[in-house]
């Protein structure tokens, strides 16, 4: 009996070491990126560096919106599995979702409602070469399912900082 207890020891210890020991992590503050990385700074002054796998990479192209993510935290970084945006840079509501096109239109289906919405026709001209990537929009409800885009920000690695429509 003693040689197994002293196995399970073993293995908690390894278990500990490897990072199996991280615990669920759930804050709101503002995502900035940094030297080194891309950081949640929750209202308390609290800095978690963000890691995110393909599913989840738009949350590290934010840069001063408010959002709260959830995730597994070990040490002082944090492995994002959720996240939505609560407010924009400008203090507006924001919208985040791949474009789509459907004819002549352009939309998304934003992923914090989970409806679909389209934009006003000048940000639609804006959008279309962003067409099947993800993108923040800033802006104000214009009609049934309109969005009026005042500021949108393409969250990929290939697109400029933040761009108005």
């Amino acid at each position: 009996m003693w040689p197994v207890n002293s196995s399970r020891r073993a293995l908690f210890a390894v278990a500990l070491t490897l990072g199996w020991g991280a615990c669920a992590f759930r804050s709101t503050g503002l995502v900035h990126p940094a030297e080194g990385g891309v950081y949640l700074e929750n209202l308390d002054g609290q800095r978690w560096k963000l890691v995110a796998g393909d599913r989840n990479a738009p949350v590290l192209f934010l840069d001063g919106h408010l959002t709260e993510v959830k995730g597994l935290r070990s040490g002082q970084s944090v492995r994002v599995s959720e996240w939505r945006v609560i407010e924009g840079r400008h203090g507006m509501s924001t919208w985040v979702g791949v474009v789509e096109g459907a004819g002549t239109q352009l939309g998304l289906h934003d992923r914090n409602s989970g409806s679909f919405v389209w934009v006003d026709s000048e940000s639609a001209q804006a959008l279309q070469k962003w067409i099947g990537t993800t993108v923040l929009l800033e802006g104000y409800v214009e009609g049934p399912q309109r969005v009026r885009v005042m500021y949108l920000r393409v969250l990929a690695p290939d697109a400029t900082s933040s761009e108005a429509p």
